[in-house]
């Protein structure tokens, strides 16, 4: 039996698709600071989150502030009471931005993906060695200005992780 390498492009730092990449990279990461630094501040240890920030967990002895209250989809995840006179904590944690909606970063790829219309493939994006490489599945769309890799270098790319999403 064999197993088909997976398909994988290297991007130009040039292109079109490097720009959405770092674009949809730097606001994820404001999103990530955003939820850490309100995890800090109210004495949290972990975040409990998917696209948008759903509570924080409090390890050991610690207990979540007064008028928190278990997040739906958790137990032991905590938010603040969005009932009543909204407290501080309430108000910043509906202020937390939610992560980069994936159609629209699918979208400045070049990519027509309408994911009502079914199930469908979607790139994902890999780091390695300071340079930006899509992968994807056989028959998923990519961007037209990519170059696909082989050999040794497609070796390297799925070798190791580094900063990866999709």
């Amino acid at each position: 039996m064999r197993i088909a390498p997976q398909p994988t492009f290297r991007v130009p730092t040039d292109s079109k698709t490097h720009a959405a990449i770092a674009r949809d990279c730097e606001a994820r990461e404001g999103v990530d600071e955003a939820w850490a630094a309100f995890c800090k501040k109210y004495g949290g240890d972990r975040l409990f989150a998917g696209t948008s920030l759903s509570g924080i967990t409090f390890d050991g002895e610690k207990t979540p502030p007064k008028d928190w209250i278990p997040c739906r989809e958790s137990a032991i995840a905590f938010r603040p009471s969005l009932k009543g006179p909204l407290s501080e904590a309430a108000k910043e944690f509906k202020a937390l931005p939610n992560k980069p909606n994936n159609l629209e970063y699918l979208q400045s790829l070049g990519l027509d993906i309408h994911p009502l219309s079914g199930r469908y493939l979607t790139p994902g994006y890999i780091k390695r060695n300071g340079t930006w490489y899509i992968v994807a599945d056989p028959g998923c769309p990519i961007p037209d200005d990519v170059v696909e890799v082989t050999g040794e270098e497609r070796e390297m790319v799925h070798a190791k992780e580094e900063n990866t999403h999709g």
